[in-house]
């Protein structure tokens, strides 16, 4: 296995447990208090991994950033997409 598979392999390891932690970790502290923890850490976090120059380092740092990266992944524009399926159809031309 190469470096890069064994880069994306770690990063999927590191992503599965991180959207199940934040599930849980929002039930238990609220999704205001949940998204605050989990942005904080990526931000302590990826300017470690970018700062990286070993490969161990690369690859162990990018499985907790993409830990703690994932869980909020949805984004303004997603909410609105999903929110707004008028503006959506008449987007594609249809007016509902």
């Amino acid at each position: 296995m190469g470096t890069a598979t064994l880069l994306i392999v770690l990063n999927l390891f590191g992503m599965f447990p991180g959207y199940l932690s934040f599930g849980w970790v929002a039930d238990h502290l609220g999704r205001r208090k949940s998204f605050v923890l989990y942005l904080f850490a990526a931000a302590v976090f990826v300017p470690l991994y970018a700062m990286a120059r070993s490969q161990a380092a690369v690859l162990v740092l990018g499985a907790v950033v993409a830990f703690f990266g994932t869980g909020f992944s949805r984004d303004r524009a997603d909410r609105e997409r999903d929110l707004s399926h008028s503006a959506a159809g008449a987007g594609l031309g249809i007016y509902v």
